[in-house]
């Protein structure tokens, strides 16, 4: 306790004496962590404001060369974002316009690679599990699917592992597939009926 103002003020005195500097440099710090982050938040913001208007211009291409075009230089700039993955899916699907089932593949694992939302990165597996199979790569495909976790696309991974086991000749394991895969589409009556389609092909088969 202090018994007078005076006694009060010469602690402070001494305490600034002692702790002055290290309390400016602390309060120094936090106010330059505080603007830092700021900053950091606000270039950000500006790239994904840039990069969403580049990815617009992406979905507005007509033609497959601008697409790729126009992806390529988000990807290559702006690579760091969500959009990213966005402009793979998109420039896969311009390629393979262009009957160019390599760049296509190559597209979707990159989109696989920079997704940073879950579902995109299913999309891309599924999409390239297909493409993989087009090109008489079913075991390439069938890795592909079985290194994602499927979540919400869970009926198209189903349908695909059908089609990549039906492609290696085994029937049995093709039809369970496609059995699982009509039970996730439950509701979805077009799924379902290609799904049916499969099942009585893989009947007549028999």
């Amino acid at each position: 306790m202090y018994t007078s103002e005076n006694e009060q003020v010469e602690a402070l005195q001494r305490w600034w004496q002692k702790n002055g500097r290290s309390a400016l440099i602390g309060i120094a710090i936090a106010i330059a962590l505080v603007l830092g982050w700021r900053s950091w938040q606000e270039h950000r913001a500006v790239r994904a404001a840039e990069a969403s208007a580049l990815y617009q211009q992406v979905l507005e291409q007509q033609d497959a060369a601008a697409v790729l075009k126009t992806g390529s230089a988000l990807v290559e700039n702006y690579g760091d974002t969500a959009y990213a993955s966005l402009a793979s899916l998109a420039m896969a699907s311009a390629a393979m316009q262009q009957n160019d089932s390599d760049a296509a593949a190559s597209h979707l694992r990159a989109a696989m690679d920079s997704a940073k939302i879950p579902g995109i990165r299913q999309a891309a597996a599924v999409r390239l599990a297909r493409v993989l199979l087009s090109q008489n790569k079913a075991q390439e495909a069938l890795v592909v699917l079985d290194g994602t976790e499927p979540a919400g696309l869970r009926g198209a991974f189903e349908e695909v592992r059908g089609d990549i086991q039906l492609a290696l000749g085994n029937k049995d394991v093709a039809r369970q597939a496609y059995q699982n895969a009509l039970a996730e589409y439950a509701g979805v009556a077009a799924k379902q009926d290609v799904l049916r389609l499969k099942l009585d092909d893989l009947a007549d088969e028999a």
